[in-house]
C-alpha cells in the first residue's frame, strides 16, 4: 500500500517534470514572447500568465521565470503581479487534466504505449522533436502515476478512517488544510499534491470535503515555491514573490471562510450534472484562485504599493538587473547584462563629452569612473557563469553581442581614467572641431541608449571612419609644425596623444552600440557575424585608412 503510494506520487512528479521540461523546450522563445508582447494591462498580463502555466504545466515555472523577467527589467513589477494571478489560475488546469482523462477514462492501458513513444522520440529525435518526446513520456508517466496512487489508495481507504482524523469541525478542517500545505512542501509540487487528493476522493479513501479543504492547503503550500525562488533574490525578484505569497494565503483564507457555500453549491452542481466528485473539485480548485484573482485585481495599484512598503527599493545601482536567479534562464540572464551595459554606456557617455568639451572639462568624471568600473567587475563574473550553446544560433550571438559590447564599455572607461587636457585640446583648431564633431555623435548615441534603444541603433561608423582619417591626415601635419618650430614638440606630441583618444573613445561608443543593437531581443536578424572590428559592409573603407591604434 506505501509503496504503490509512493511510487505512484513518485511517477506523477516524474513525469510532471519531463512534461514541464520538454514543453519549456519545445516552446523556445514562445515563453518569452508571451511574457513580453502581451503584458501590456494588467488584464492582458494575467491572461499571458495563465497561458503560460498552460504551456509548461507548472506554476512554479511560470514563477520562476517572472521573477527572473522583472529582476531583469524586462517586465514592470505591476506586470509581474497580474503575471503571478495568472499563474495561480492556470496552474489549475492539471486538475482538470487528471479528473477528466485521468480518473474518469481507464487511461492507464496507453500510459505505457505513450511512455514507449516519447522515449523513443526523445533518443532518435533531434531538436524540438526530442524535447516533444520528453513532453510525451512526461505525459504518459503521469497517468501511470496516477494509476499506480489508486491502487494504493484503494487499500488505504480500508485501512484509515479520516474523519476520526478530521471530521467537519472546525478544528479539522484548519488541521486538513496544514495536512495539504505539508504534503505540497514535501512533493515540491502543488500539482502533485492535488492529483494525490483527486485520486483519494476517487477511491473512497477521503469525503468531498476534506478533498475540499486540502485543496485549499495545496494552494498556499504552492507560496514557498515562490518564496524558495525570490530567496537571496533582487528587491523587484522579492516583491514578485511576496506578491505570489499573499495571494495564494488571501485565496485559501477566503475559501476557508467560504467553504460551507462551495460545499453546498458543488454538491447541488454535482448531483444535478453527475460529473463526479474529482471534476466538482476541479472546479473547487479553480473557482477559490478566481475568487481571490477577481477580488484584488480591480485593486491591483494599492496591492503593488503594499507590497512595495513591505520590500522598500534599495539604492539603484548599476548591477541591480544581475540576479543570480537569473542565470538558469541564459536568454534572460543575457537581457539583465545587456541592461546593465546600456545603463553603463549612459553613466560614462556624459563623462566622455565632459572631456571633449574644454568649457566642461572633467566636469562629469567625478565618481562615474568609480561607479562603472565597479559595476564591469560585477559584470565580468555573472558574464562569465551564462552559458549558452552555438545550437542556438540567436541566443548565443545575443550572448557575443553583450560581450563585445561590454568589453567596449571597459575599454572607454581604461581611456576615462588618462584623458587629454582641456588646454591641449583648445591650443589646435583641427583637434577642436574633431572633438566638437565626436562631442555631437556622442549626443545621439546617449539619446539612442537613454530611449533603451527602441530603433535602430545611431549611425556612428562614419563619423568613427571621417575621425580616423582626419586623426591620420591631421599627424604629419602636427610633426612638420613641430620640426619648423611653430609648436613646441611637447604640445605636438600631446595634441597627437589628444587626437588618439578621441579617435578611440568614439570607435568603442561606436562598437558598443553596434553591438548592443544587435544583442537586442527583437526580430531583427542576428546572423551577422559579431567581430570586434570591420563589418563587411566597412572592411574596405577601414583598411584604406588603416588605424592602428584601436
Amino acid at each position: 500500500m506505501i509503496s504503490e503510494i509512493l511510487g505512484g506520487v513518485g511517477l506523477f512528479l516524474l513525469g510532471m517534470t519531463l512534461l514541464t521540461e520538454g514543453l519549456k523546450a519545445v516552446a523556445g522563445g514562445v515563453l518569452r514572447d508571451i511574457l513580453t508582447r502581451f503584458t501590456g494591462g494588467p488584464i492582458r498580463a494575467f491572461l499571458s500568465g495563465i497561458a503560460l502555466t498552460v504551456l509548461v504545466q507548472a506554476s512554479s515555472a511560470t514563477v520562476v521565470m517572472t521573477i527572473g523577467f522583472v529582476s531583469a527589467g524586462i517586465i514592470t513589477f505591476t506586470q509581474a503581479i497580474s503575471v503571478m494571478f495568472g499563474a495561480a489560475v492556470g496552474t489549475t488546469s492539471t486538475s482538470w487534466l487528471v479528473a477528466f482523462f485521468g480518473l474518469r477514462y481507464s487511461i492507464l492501458v496507453i500510459a505505457l504505449p505513450v511512455i514507449g513513444t516519447g522515449a523513443l522520440l526523445r533518443v532518435f529525435g533531434r531538436g524540438h522533436t526530442s524535447s516533444a518526446g520528453m513532453a510525451i513520456a512526461g505525459f504518459g508517466l503521469m497517468f501511470l502515476g496516477v494509476g499506480t496512487l489508486q491502487e494504493g489508495m484503494r487499500d488505504l481507504a480500508t485501512r484509515v478512517d479520516i474523519e476520526a482524523v478530521a471530521g467537519a469541525t472546525t478544528s479539522g478542517r484548519l488541521l486538513l488544510i496544514l495536512i495539504g500545505m505539508v504534503m505540497t512542501v514535501v512533493m515540491q509540487s502543488s500539482t502533485a499534491a492535488v492529483a494525490t487528493t483527486l485520486t483519494a476522493l476517487s477511491t473512497g479513501t477521503i469525503d468531498f470535503q476534506h478533498a475540499a479543504a486540502l485543496v485549499i492547503g495545496h494552494n498556499m503550500g504552492t507560496a514557498v515555491h515562490a518564496a524558495i525562488a525570490a530567496a537571496g533574490g533582487s528587491v523587484p525578484a522579492r516583491r514578485t514573490a511576496l506578491s505570489f505569497i499573499l495571494l495564494n494565503i488571501f485565496s485559501g483564507v477566503l475559501a476557508f471562510f467560504a467553504l460551507p457555500l462551495w460545499l453546498g453549491a458543488l454538491t447541488g452542481l454535482e448531483t444535478r450534472s453527475g460529473l463526479g466528485p474529482p471534476l466538482m473539485i476541479a472546479i473547487f480548485h479553480t473557482g477559490i484562485n478566481l475568487a481571490g484573482v477577481v477580488a484584488l485585481l480591480p485593486l491591483m495599484s494599492q496591492y503593488a504599493a503594499f507590497i512595495a512598503r513591505l520590500v522598500p527599493d534599495q539604492a539603484q545601482s548599476l548591477t541591480r538587473y544581475l540576479d543570480t536567479t537569473l542565470l538558469s534562464m541564459p536568454s534572460v540572464a543575457i537581457e539583465a547584462v545587456r541592461r546593465t551595459v546600456v545603463e553603463a554606456g549612459i553613466t560614462l557617455i556624459p563623462a566622455t563629452r565632459s572631456v571633449l568639451d574644454p568649457d566642461n572639462h572633467r566636469r562629469l568624471l567625478a565618481g562615474s569612473l568609480e561607479t562603472v568600473s565597479a559595476a564591469s567587475v560585477e559584470g565580468r563574473r555573472f558574464l562569465g557563469r551564462i552559458r549558452t550553446s552555438p545550437d542556438n544560433e540567436k541566443e548565443y550571438n545575443r550572448h557575443l553581442g553583450v560581450l563585445h559590447s561590454a568589453d567596449h564599455i571597459d575599454r572607454l572607461l581604461e581611456a576615462l581614467y588618462d584623458p587629454p587636457d582641456a588646454e591641449t585640446i583648445r591650443a589646435d583648431a583641427t583637434l577642436r572641431e574633431v572633438a566638437a564633431s565626436a562631442e555631437q555623435g556622442l549626443r545621439i548615441a546617449l539619446s539612442w541608449l537613454e530611449a533603451g534603444g527602441l530603433t535602430d541603433a545611431p549611425r556612428m561608423e562614419p563619423l568613427s571612419l571621417d575621425i580616423a582619417e582626419r586623426r591620420r591626415n591631421h599627424r604629419p601635419v602636427v610633426l612638420e609644425r613641430t620640426a619648423s618650430g611653430q609648436v613646441d614638440p611637447e604640445v605636438g606630441l600631446q595634441v597627437l596623444d589628444a587626437m588618439r583618444w578621441v579617435d578611440r573613445a568614439v570607435y568603442h561608443v561606436w562598437r558598443a552600440t553596434y553591438h548592443l543593437d544587435r544583442a537586442d531581443d527583437n526580430d531583427r536578424d542576428f546572423n551577422e557575424v559579431f567581430e570586434d572590428g570591420p563589418t563587411k559592409r566597412n572592411v574596405i573603407s577601414r583598411a584604406s585608412v588603416k588605424v592602428k591604434t584601436r
